[in-house]
């Protein structure tokens, strides 16, 4: 069975569907911004310029908080990215990796545990080799 070509009023509703899906996604990314400024009003997101003859003034995530809307969504990419850099930098301490590769394992003399070849605890219950008879 052939499928039915699109017409323009298919592609003018698909487009009209992304649109609603980017804004959707560009609220979601502001309102993580603001957040993100709330709770860290400290962090030096830039420096502004202005008057040469003045000395650099630092810029913090507070002064975005409430003008989240009115700055280009790349800029708020870059607010996110600045913060969650900033915070990564002041607490370094990352998740514990854990390898949860089996040894070879053989059958204890009973036929009921396998232990591991180079421990003393069966590597399915955990049981001490020794308290095995």
């Amino acid at each position: 069975m052939a499928e039915k070509r699109k017409t323009l009023k298919d592609y003018r509703n698909e487009f009209k569907e992304l649109r609603a899906s980017q804004r959707a996604l560009e609220a979601r990314l502001r309102k993580r911004a603001t957040e993100l400024c709330e709770q860290n009003p400290k962090i030096v997101i830039g420096a502004n310029f202005g008057n040469p003859n003045q000395k650099e003034m630092l810029v913090f995530s507070k002064e975005y908080i409430g003008k989240m809307d009115n700055i280009g969504i790349d800029s708020v990419f870059s607010i996110i990215e600045i913060i969650e850099t900033e915070l990564a930098n002041k607490h370094p301490h990352k998740q514990t990796e854990f390898d949860f590769q089996m040894k070879e394992c053989k059958p204890s003399p009973d036929g009921k545990h396998h232990f591991e070849q180079d421990g003393e605890y069966c590597s399915y219950c955990y049981t001490n080799i020794n308290n095995i008879k």
